[in-house]
């Protein structure tokens, strides 16, 4: 399984222009917590979240956004970019054909697909553990993290937290 199984393909993106208001207007809106900056040709520019909103001086995405944006290619395997994510403490990283996007796989694409294939799960916590290096404790971060993500989904909108 890889990239091109799992992502999303209908992504939202911000341009470079928009105003730092507008970006917060939109995360909060569209209930996402960062986006891929693209230019008008679908040129991934890089990536900007609710912390660079929170953490860096600026009036614009240009001004605020990550340029060196994590990327991986279509073909890419789940289980690297499982490792990806963990390894660097990301959210979500960038499918690019070249330098166009094409799509965006996040952990809860992950975490979905490991909710209908649940064989993927073992296959990707051995990856990260083995494979890379990682210590013991991420294995249960990663179980955690599915737990949650299934409590959140069953939670009505608008409820506790």
């Amino acid at each position: 399984m890889n990239a091109a199984d799992i992502m999303t393909r209908n992504v939202i993106t911000v341009r470079p222009e928009m105003t730092v208001q507008e970006l917060a207007e939109l995360l909060t809106g569209r209930r996402i917590s960062g986006a891929p900056v693209c230019d008008g040709k679908g040129k991934l520019m890089g990536v900007v979240t609710e912390l660079d909103i929170l953490t860096r001086p600026g009036l614009t995405v240009t001004d605020i956004m990550t340029p060196d944006a994590v990327t991986v290619t279509p073909q890419t395997p789940v289980d690297e970019i499982a490792w990806v994510l963990v390894s660097r403490g990301l959210r979500r990283v960038a499918v690019v054909d070249g330098e166009l996007l094409v799509g965006l796989v996040s952990r809860a694409d992950i975490v979905r697909t490991v909710g209908t294939a649940p064989q993927l799960r073992e296959q990707l916590v051995r990856h990260v553990i083995d494979n890379r290096g990682i210590p013991r404790w991420s294995a249960v971060e990663i179980a955690e993290y599915v737990e949650f993500s299934r409590a959140r989904r069953r939670r009505p909108a608008g409820g506790p937290e």
